[in-house]
């Protein structure tokens, strides 16, 4: 008889101990690529034949903040792209696309 009184404290120990919540492991920061200066980088913009949306017009816009793109009116529709966004594949040539670095400055202008 002892046997069974013993067994159930045992065994409630045990689903009790399955139950517990442990510590997360500690998360490595991982640095971020330092980005070049603005100042450094090249206009890219499309070529005279694919400029069907008025992208080389706002090659001023190429290494400013994201917040040109909300400050201004385009007669165009307009998508920005960060890095890692998933993109649609339906091309537009009348549409506008800003595509922003980890900073959100703008490093490209094109149309699609």
């Amino acid at each position: 008889m002892t046997l069974p009184r013993l067994t159930a404290p045992a065994l409630f120990a045990l689903f009790l101990s399955a139950c517990a919540v442990t510590a997360p492991a500690p998360v490595e920061e991982v640095p971020v690529a330092d980005a070049p200066p603005s100042d450094m980088l090249l206009p890219v913009l499309p070529s005279p034949e694919q400029d069907t949306c008025g992208a080389s017009e706002l090659a001023s816009f190429i290494g400013g903040d994201v917040g040109l793109i909300d400050a201004a009116r385009f007669a165009n529709p307009v998508r920005v792209i960060r890095p890692g966004d998933a993109v649609t594949m339906d091309f537009n040539p009348q549409r506008l696309n800003f595509d922003l670095d980890v900073l959100d400055e703008i490093i490209r202008v094109r149309c699609g």
